[in-house]
């Protein structure tokens, strides 16, 4: 268990460490560590993935089941998907547009 969330704090870290001085930013809504463009247009959150993670023609998910911050940003990138509403988060979410599970 320690191993898993080792990895997956150092891969939040590295992406964060790698992209910021590149021009990216990045918040931890509801304390989801996201990695956000520049554009705010999407983002990248690493989560743990399942044993078919990395394997080819697979559908990997997550290792765990995800929380409330999870759930909240799937809502708005569903809201961003549709055509009848703007880029602007209606759902108290911090805006970055879509995000990116980055499965490690």
């Amino acid at each position: 268990m320690m191993a898993g969330l080792i990895r997956w704090a150092r891969t939040a870290r590295y992406l964060r460490e790698e992209l910021v001085p590149a021009g990216w930013h990045f918040d931890n809504p509801q304390n989801l560590p996201r990695t956000i463009h520049p554009s705010g247009d999407f983002a990248i959150v690493a989560i743990t993935g399942d044993e078919l993670t990395g394997g080819l023609d697979v559908l990997p998910t997550t290792k765990h089941p995800r929380g409330p911050a999870t759930a909240l940003a799937v809502a708005t990138n569903e809201q961003l998907n549709s055509p009848s509403t703007s880029t602007a988060s209606t759902s108290g979410w911090p805006r970055a547009g879509r995000w990116t599970p980055a499965i490690c």
